[in-house]
């Protein structure tokens, strides 16, 4: 709450928080009425949203650790590589919000998951048109288009589902870290097996069966309020998102160096697909077993040091990745990926949900994507520019200053806790949640 609300910031407050708590009620009340049906309900909600997680990230599997790796077997230069992957991320920093604030105007979230769905797993078959240059970027573009606003909207509808009880996100996303884990392993196998267009097809159809899964999950009734826009933007310049998203920005910028150039890393030190597949699926298995207890450790410590304790293993991470060359050390850095991407991810998660009006949800997330989006171009831009200077060394040193700025920032997040009082998030902040979170 503002100090200077005063009376009326207080009766806008508990009307912001009543409301709130209704659209809260009415999903519940969605998920299939009284206690015991609304249970089921919401359980089968959630598997359905767990199967689309599944999918989702067993196409992010495939296409993270090799789509640079298929760009070299189409000809194309590291710079032109960064190039055509950084479509994505910028794709990603301006199409999520359009997406998020038309899913939540017209109620209509799952239907326009689908249609993304859908639409991704045809615009990655542009892929497999014979071309260069223009060709892959182009495809990359419709794909990016496509792509870039679905994992927001079931973030957001799996929070909404959660209802009182967000800190157990982690058990339906979980779906999605095994998922990519396992297709990861296979992308490797399948690459040093055949060519690596055929992966370009299994991603097409990983995206098909997450919009069946996606088939499955109910529409959630809520009421309409006006100026949504205008509220989301009010959320977004408080003193908890706006340093968030700043912070996230600069940190995801390093993660996104080591997505795009990893794999070209570790060709260049002689190791082959194989390898990249085995790394990644070390780094998300590890993961999984984060996943497992974080809603023990989502409640008991707050998301704001989570996240500063995030950035400093990434600068370590990073900063190591600059200086080993040898394949079995590289390996032992690689279960650190259970902090610097999935501890991060669930405490990102966590504080732009928490007090978000359910009918904000997607549109907030979407803005917060927006800004991991401008991360991911400076990693992709800065992190091959710094590659073509001096291999792997040089791009990772970046991603470790880019880590240490982000950490910077989320000093000043957690410093500015006692604050963190603002009218639209009265309901969470500054207190446990009804699952005794803290923000």
């Amino acid at each position: 709450m503002e100090a200077s609300g005063g009376a009326g910031g207080r009766a806008d407050a508990s009307a912001e928080a009543g409301a709130g708590a209704s659209a809260d009620a009415s999903a519940d009340a969605s998920a299939g009425g009284g206690t015991g049906s609304g249970g089921r309900g919401r359980r089968s909600v959630l598997r359905a949203l767990a199967g689309v997680y599944f999918c989702v990230f067993g196409a992010m599997g495939v296409y993270a650790p090799f789509w640079p790796l298929f760009l070299v077997e189409r000809g194309l230069s590291p710079v032109e590589i960064s190039h055509v992957m950084i479509a994505q991320p910028i794709l990603g920093m301006l199409i999520p919000p359009i997406w998020g604030v038309l899913a939540d105007l017209s109620q209509a979230r799952q239907v326009l998951l689908r249609v993304a769905l859908l639409g991704a797993a045809g615009g990655v078959l542009l892929f497999l048109i014979e071309g260069g240059f223009l060709i892959c970027l182009l495809a990359a573009v419709v794909m990016g288009m496509l792509r870039a606003p679905i994992l927001p909207m079931v973030d957001a509808a799996t929070h909404a589902a959660l209802g009182v009880r967000p800190a157990s996100f982690s058990r339906t996303r979980i779906f999605g870290s095994v998922a990519f884990a396992i297709f990861a392993l296979l992308g490797g196998w399948l690459g040093t097996k055949t060519t690596l267009s055929w992966l370009v097809v299994l991603v097409s159809v990983l995206f098909v069966l997450a919009a069946v899964f996606a088939w499955l999950v109910r529409e959630v009734p809520e009421l309409r309020r006006s100026g949504l826009l205008a509220r989301a933007l009010t959320h977004t310049r408080g003193v908890r998102l706006l340093p968030l998203f700043v912070g996230s920005a600069f940190y995801y910028a390093g993660h996104a160096t080591f997505d795009v150039l990893f794999g070209l890393h570790a060709r260049a030190l002689g190791l082959g697909a194989d390898f990249v597949g085995l790394a990644w699926t070390i780094g998300v298995g590890a993961e999984i077993g984060l996943m497992l207890f974080a809603p023990w450790v989502l409640t008991r410590i707050s998301a704001r040091r989570l996240l500063l304790f995030a950035a400093l293993v990434s600068v370590f991470r990073w900063g190591s990745l600059s200086v080993l060359t040898d394949g079995h050390s590289i390996l032992w850095t690689q279960p650190l990926h259970a902090v610097s991407f999935g501890l991060w991810f669930l405490a990102f998660t966590k504080l732009v949900q928490d007090g978000a009006p359910n009918e904000l949800r997607t549109t907030l997330q979407s803005i917060g994507s927006a800004f991991v989006g401008m991360g991911q171009i400076a990693g992709y831009a800065g992190g091959g520019w710094l590659f073509e200077q001096g291999g792997g060394a040089w791009a990772f040193r970046g991603a470790a200053v880019a880590a240490a700025v982000g950490m910077v920032t989320y000093l000043f997040l957690l410093a500015s806790q006692g604050a963190d009082h603002g009218r639209f998030s009265v309901r969470h902040e500054g207190a446990r949640t009804d699952s005794g979170s803290k923000v």
